[in-house]
């Protein structure tokens, strides 16, 4: 039996002492005077002592240290106790009824017989929580009223004896009612105990990530606020003001990052994770996944490599960004707790039941993970804190969400994922995703050459925000592409702009002074002629779905998060203008993802900063 309902059992039964001393005593009080007609006072005495000396036990119990729950052992000695007290009164009733029911005339017979079924009842109750007590106390008393109720048949026609037959029935469906009743109120207990140790957790896993939260958001800041700090002083060299700015950018990536994982908590958490379900090549997934995760080795002899099966087919079906944000998700928890190493992103594809299904793989031989920590490794706020063996990287955490979201996204695909892994042998993440191959007739391969900007100016872009920095970094970063950039600081602006002249493309922030980007989206919109039909792409820090299906309604269309980076402007300028088409080659360039080969090596991506 499990240990808490032993603990319930016996804390029941404590609670009922005084009631089943008070039952107990009252009974031997009625008995003693109802029989006083047939025998004398001194003939009852035994009554009455002998049921003080049995509540010598059960008061000591009550009273003694034993009434402590937290005590060990306490629970089996209050069974105990308690069963063996039961089993001493149910042999002092039943002698009683030997010793004393014979000698009694049958109107005392007929209600010592009621009330020794009334004092079964009490006891079904008082006794409920262990029934073996109640089976030592109240079966003989049960065995005996029976036998003299039938023994007295002759007397009424046998009515005291059919009497007495269902009253003890009654009794004894009354105690399986309670036992089952007790039984459900353990097991709802339990469940709610259970409920509030896993809340109690999870708020403690919730607070533990909000201080670690704090912890890196601090961290963050510091160096940016620090490294521009330092920056801006003119005592600093060319070389020096570089390293501060490329470390202030590479702070700013990790809080962008930070941002994006509790933004996909939202909207999990939410349901609303929309997948983009297009044609792409997981060679080249795959590929950037270890060029975007080769800045975290820092200098650490560690190999990133890819190891895709042929039958891996060259398009499939998916959202590719969803599937390259798992794979650097698994190779950067990876990469985070090896000081030297390899790890392997393996790739097959297979069939079954006529569904094709890609396995996906990432292998490394770092330092482990133990069996406790994997059973909740995918839990939400969970981390890894114990890492231990050779080549391990001791004291690094992480936030307690990539491996959360990662499954999360792999079940929104309605895949699988698991971990093998012994603490020294490394760890294996594998997933299985329903993903269909698209069939395609040639396949297009794609050179890395290196690139440069457009170098012309018939691109025009209206870029409308009312914060100058925005303006100016956005401004500056499609200058750096070759586009002709105008500046707007609110909604009425651009409107009269596009009004006045033609743009190959506006992008807009939402929240605006004097007229919001929605707003401003309609009234374009509603112009005639060219201007009206100008591509506009909102560019703003809402992500929730309502509001990207207003801005979408208003006529924008399409949306991206800020911070925008200069990969993301080359590719929103290839895809809506199309003099943008020779970016195409370039924007690996413009991603920093030169490197065509898939392997990620601190030498081949120079010193990391």
């Amino acid at each position: 039996m499990p240990h808490e309902s032993k603990l319930a059992q016996a804390q029941n039964v404590f609670r009922q002492l005084p009631i089943s001393g008070i039952g107990n005593t009252g009974a031997c009080t009625i008995t003693a005077a109802v029989l006083h007609g047939n025998y004398t006072w001194a003939e009852l005495t035994p009554i009455p002592l002998f049921m003080l000396l049995l509540q010598i036990m059960p008061t000591r119990l009550w009273l003694g240290s034993a009434g402590d729950p937290d005590a060990d052992g306490w629970t089996d000695h209050v069974l105990n106790r308690v069963t063996i007290n039961a089993f001493c009164l149910g042999m002092y009733w039943a002698l009683l009824m030997i010793i004393y029911l014979p000698g009694a005339d049958f109107e005392r017979t007929r209600f010592l017989m009621g009330c020794a079924c009334f004092t079964c009842a009490g006891a079904a109750g008082v006794l409920q929580a262990v029934p073996r007590a109640f089976a030592v106390y109240a079966g003989p008393m049960i065995l005996l009223s029976c036998y003299f109720s039938f023994m007295a048949r002759h007397e009424d026609g046998g009515t005291l004896a059919w009497a007495i037959l269902f009253m003890n029935g009654s009794v004894l469906i009354m105690l399986r009612v309670n036992w089952i009743n007790f039984q459900e109120l353990v097991s709802r207990n339990r469940t709610l105990d259970a409920l509030r140790k896993e809340a109690e957790a999870a708020r403690q896993a919730e607070a533990t990530f909000v201080e670690n939260l704090n912890h890196e958001i601090r961290n963050a800041v510091s160096g940016v606020v620090g490294y521009f700090d330092i920056a801006l002083e003119s005592t600093l060299s060319e070389r020096e003001q570089h390293t501060l700015l490329t470390n202030a950018r590479d702070a700013s990536g990790m809080l962008l990052t930070l941002l994006s994982d509790l933004l996909d908590v939202a909207r999990l958490n939410a349901g609303r994770v929309p997948l983009s379900v297009q044609p792409f090549d997981l060679r080249e997934v795959v590929r950037l996944s270890i060029v975007s995760t080769s800045a975290a080795i820092r200098r650490r002899p560690i190999s990133v490599v890819s190891d895709i099966d042929d039958s891996v087919p060259l398009r499939l079906a998916g959202d590719a960004g969803r599937v390259r944000q798992i794979i650097v998700n698994l190779v950067s928890n990876a990469i985070k707790v090896m000081m030297r190493g390899t790890v392997v992103v393996r790739a097959s594809y297979r069939r079954t039941d006529g569904r094709g299904w890609l396995d996906l793989a990432v292998i490394d031989d770092g330092p482990g993970i133990s069996l406790a920590q994997q059973r909740t490794l995918f839990e939400r706020f969970s981390r890894v804190t114990e890492v231990t063996g050779p080549g391990s990287r001791p004291g690094v955490k992480g936030w307690g969400l990539g491996l959360s979201i990662s499954s999360s996204l792999v079940g929104l695909m309605q895949g699988t994922i698991t971990v093998h892994s012994e603490p020294g042998q490394g760890a294996a993440f594998s997933m299985s995703l329903p993903l269909a191959a698209v069939q395609t007739d040639t396949c297009a391969v794609h050179h890395d050459r290196p690139g440069t900007p457009l170098g012309r100016q018939d691109v025009s872009v209206l870029v409308v925000d009312d914060m100058p920095m925005n303006l100016l970094v956005l401004g500056k970063m499609l200058e750096s592409l070759g586009c002709q950039v105008t500046l707007a600081e609110h909604g009425l602006d651009a409107v009269r702009y596009c009004s006045e002249r033609r743009f190959d493309l506006v992008m807009m922030d939402v929240d605006m002074a004097e007229m919001d980007g929605v707003e401003a989206t309609r009234h374009i919109r509603a112009l005639d002629g060219a201007g009206g039909l100008v591509p506009i792409i909102a560019v703003t820090g809402f992500a929730s779905a309502e509001r990207v299906a207003r801005m979408l309604e208003a006529g924008m269309n399409e949306h991206a998060l800020k911070p925008m980076r200069k990969a993301t402007a080359a590719q929103l300028l290839v895809k809506w203008i199309p003099q943008c088409a020779s970016l195409q080659d370039m924007l690996a360039d413009v991603s920093q993802d030169r490197p065509p080969s898939t392997t990620a090596t601190p030498d081949a991506f120079g010193p990391a900063t």
